[in-house]
């Protein structure tokens, strides 16, 4: 029998105190080109401890992927980033924290955990 306890709640204090951290704004032609170059297996934020801003999930992989083919064929010029940035103002945003260095992961504080149900 499955019993349905509800969901854990992980509550954390961040101290950016610091730290090097890049925060997008937005989906920008700036954020475009760094998810593109990550895709592509280009890591270009070895600079940055903590890199801010909207995640690149399932509901706006299609608009990058098509992007990056873009990107590849090099025809990613401004009016095809406008187009894209246009395709992905429609999509709902989440925001993420990526914790890219020890030194930022240990400015993290666990505070407490809670359920949910």
């Amino acid at each position: 029998m499955l019993v349905y306890h509800g969901s854990i709640v992980n509550v954390y204090e961040f101290d950016e105190t610091g730290l090097n951290i890049k925060k997008f704004t937005g989906y920008t032609a700036e954020w475009l080109n760094y998810v593109a170059a990550n895709r592509n297996g280009i890591t270009t934020s070895q600079k940055y401890d903590v890199v801010f801003g909207h995640i690149a999930n399932d509901d706006v992989a299609n608009t990058v992927a098509d992007y990056i083919s873009y990107v590849n064929e090099g025809k990613a010029d401004e009016t095809a980033i406008a187009f894209f940035i246009n395709q992905l103002s429609f999509q709902k945003h989440n925001d993420q924290y990526c914790i890219k260095t020890k030194k930022a992961l240990a400015n993290l504080k666990f505070i407490e955990s809670y359920e949910v149900k």
